[in-house]
């Protein structure tokens, strides 16, 4: 067990540019199927996103229209820059990312335009924070009016990438202790530090870099992997390079209401519209909504994408031994586990939650029984799988960190944040019953293999190994997906449709 409960001064900066104009194509959200996805997930109705940065512009086009329930876009808002009293966007960046999560200007359609936006303005005029008791405050607020999604695009300027700062355990208790989802930036590259810079160091969230211009790779200025203390990140990418968002000058310039910029500030956004639309599909079905299930579907529903290099991604550290594969880095330095997909995304989490046993060839566990040290809980799949098709699978548990109230019973920076260490479990796949492959990181609480099937007889499953676990059986999520061969009846009916859909056409074309 372990605690930190000090804030320590900093010059920070957020990574972006916003151009004068409009430079784009708002192609973003329909490269990754945000726009579809919105259609069979949800348009984040009754799902509040706070969003920690430099104020919001409510008047502008994005935000003025009621929500279909007839509520205001402004769930809430308040200032933490101390010689500042206004919550309205000086420096344009919070409108920008908020337009990209909620913006319901028929014009502009955001991720989630149904969502509310509740505005943290720990940012000043210069778009920075000198203390980081600003974003402190910031995160307490949006923790005590209970915002379901924060999204902080904004970093450190300097190396501070270890978990422990303030920071990243209040972050960290939020998810851990109040099922926050919690969106950070990976940082954009600066004076030569690559590397991800806290809050991107958080364990319990989603950490974003950003893809370039045509979606095809990592950015050559989005950080990466590792952190101070070794683990991977970014946990995922998004597009975030020549952005539309909204102009927070639009009463002054009429005929731009919309900008164009890019920077990881623009990629967290696109993530956090995509939860605010799983959260309001679960709600509605009664699926778990848990931050371990969101993050377990969404990374195992990523697609693949090139690495800085141009080489298609891979895990960091990957070998074969023994004939069993074996990752112990389990994500790409530059991509994590790829690239956002909205489609991806409904289909990882729309079939609902399996328990352990037999299980269908795509779906989801939150298994709160845990698994203790030393055991495993394992997970059959219930047909063959297609020859060639690959195999996902995605293991996330929790770090825990807990709060000790200051005397006044609210959440705040003055409380007291205490990390204990990380359990450690393993994620394996056997086939017919001996293990071929297996993600064996001793650093990250996220373990994924991606494997080819070559054997569509065989019997495959999937099994979580408790490595290193304290006294209490570690809770965890677990997320599969893979090609099932149809069964005989099936593959009847389908060719049956073929036949019919073939004889209309040839009939049309008479």
């Amino acid at each position: 067990m372990k605690s930190a409960a000090t804030i320590h001064m900093a010059t920070i900066l957020v990574g972006l540019t916003i151009s004068p104009s409009l430079l784009a194509l708002d192609q973003s959200i329909e490269h990754i199927r945000g726009d579809q996805s919105r259609q069979l997930l949800g348009d984040g109705t009754g799902v509040v996103v706070g969003v920690i940065d430099s104020g919001i512009d409510y008047t502008h086009p994005a935000f003025t229209n009621l929500t279909t329930d007839g509520k205001s876009k402004k769930y809430a808002a308040k200032n933490f820059v101390p010689y500042e009293s206004s919550t309205n966007d000086v420096a344009g960046h919070g409108t920008a990312v908020a337009s990209i999560i909620a913006s319901n200007d028929p014009n502009h359609i955001g991720l989630a335009p149904d969502a509310q936006l509740l505005n943290a303005r720990v940012l000043n005029n210069n778009n920075g924070f000198n203390n980081g008791q600003w974003v402190g405050n910031g995160i307490a607020y949006a923790v005590n009016n209970n915002a379901d999604i924060l999204n902080l695009s904004l970093n450190y300027a300097s190396p501070n990438s270890n978990g422990n700062n303030m920071l990243d355990l209040m972050l960290d208790w939020a998810a851990y202790e109040r099922n926050t989802q919690v969106v950070s930036i990976a940082g954009n590259i600066q004076s030569s530090y690559t590397q991800v810079r806290s809050p991107g160091s958080i364990y319990n969230g989603f950490v974003v870099g950003r893809t370039t211009a045509d979606f095809s790779q990592v950015h050559s200025n989005s950080a990466n992997a590792y952190t101070q203390d070794g683990r991977m990140k970014p946990d995922l990418v998004a597009p975030g390079t020549n952005i539309t968002i909204a102009n927070d000058d639009h009463e002054y310039q009429n005929d731009y209401h919309y900008n164009s910029a890019y920077g990881t500030s623009f990629a967290a956004p696109h993530v956090a519209g995509l939860l605010a639309q799983q959260l309001e599909f679960g709600r509605a079905n009664n699926l778990s909504t848990s931050n371990m299930v969101t993050k377990v579907t969404m990374m195992n529903a990523t697609l693949h994408i090139n690495d800085k290099t141009g080489n298609l991604q891979k895990p960091a550290t990957a070998f074969t031994q023994g004939g069993v594969y074996t990752v112990t880095k389990p994500l790409s330095v530059d991509a994590g586990a790829g690239q956002v997909d909205g489609i991806n995304l409904y289909n990882q989490y729309a079939p609902g939650e399996f328990g352990p046993g037999s299980v269908n060839s795509i779906g989801w566990d939150l298994n709160e029984t845990g698994v203790a040290n030393n055991s495993h809980v394992e997970y059959i799949i219930n047909a063959p799988l297609e020859l060639d098709s690959e195999l996902a699978v995605t293991l996330n548990w929790l770090r825990k960190v807990t709060r000790t109230d200051n005397g006044n019973s609210i959440v705040d920076i003055n409380d007291t944040y205490t990390y204990y260490d990380l359990n450690n479990l393993d994620l394996q796949i056997l086939k017919d019953g001996n293990i071929i492959a297996q993600s064996i990181s001793i650093r990250d609480n996220i373990e994924q293999l991606r494997i080819n099937i070559d054997d569509e007889n065989a019997q495959y499953s999937l099994r979580v190994f408790g490595k290193s676990v304290g006294h209490t059986p570690e809770s965890f999520a677990i997320a599969w997906s893979a090609v099932a061969i149809p069964e005989p009846a099936t593959l009847t009916l389908l060719l049956a449709l073929s036949l019919t859909a073939t004889a209309r056409k040839n009939r049309k074309n008479c």
